[in-house]
């Protein structure tokens, strides 16, 4: 349905709206995560062989591209969605974010 032919009730409620850019989020994370760690893994194959050759030069120069590009474009997904307060954080990193507070009283 074009922009256009929405009516004020065919809106999107802002609860919809919140849960999708942070699945966007969420998915630009795990997806971007694993195109960086899978570039990192061939350059260690690399390094571990040796680099002898130009062209094993320019392919780990490649997969040095590909690592930064995929950490890059994760961050800016996740600063836009944290702009507007609906970035995703992974449960196991959020419970590493609060382990120092767990068990602290507040008003002490």
């Amino acid at each position: 349905m074009a922009v256009e032919n929405l009516r004020p009730t065919d809106a999107p409620a802002v609860k919809d709206l919140r849960s999708t850019i942070q699945g966007m989020d969420a998915l630009s994370q795990e997806g971007f995560t694993h195109i960086a760690s899978i570039a990192s893994l061939a350059m260690l194959a690399l390094e571990a062989e040796g680099i002898k050759t130009p062209a094993q030069e320019d392919v780990y120069q490649a997969l040095q591209v590909i690592s930064g590009k995929a950490q890059d474009i994760e961050n800016c997904i996740n600063s836009e969605a944290e702009n507007v307060g609906c970035n995703y954080i992974d449960p196991r990193r959020r419970a590493k974010l609060l382990e120092p507070f767990v068990g602290v009283e507040h008003g002490h």
